[in-house]
């Protein structure tokens, strides 16, 4: 089964299905955020009241989800979801 194939069968069964495959190839998808608008939401929670529009270095692109998934996995979650609406 060629991978195209298999895609469009997982999304038969799956509502919302997305790829996250780097490079920013799953930003074209209609309403996918990018990694550092995730990050960038998972910084608010972090930090409200702070710099929205702060531009992250390559390390906190990593340590703030890894930061929020240690401190409130739920939360950490919760932004994925959302930002999949």
């Amino acid at each position: 089964m060629k991978i195209y194939e298999y895609i469009c069968e997982l999304r038969k069964k799956y509502e919302k299905l997305v790829l996250f495959v780097g490079s920013g190839v799953s930003t074209n998808v209609k309403g996918t955020p990018s990694w550092s608008e995730l990050v960038s939401k998972m910084y608010i929670e972090l930090y409200p009241g702070k710099e929205e529009n702060k531009k992250f270095s390559t390390d906190e692109l990593l340590s703030i989800p890894q930061y929020l998934y240690l401190k409130d996995e739920k939360k950490y979650f919760q932004i994925f979801a959302s930002g999949l609406d």
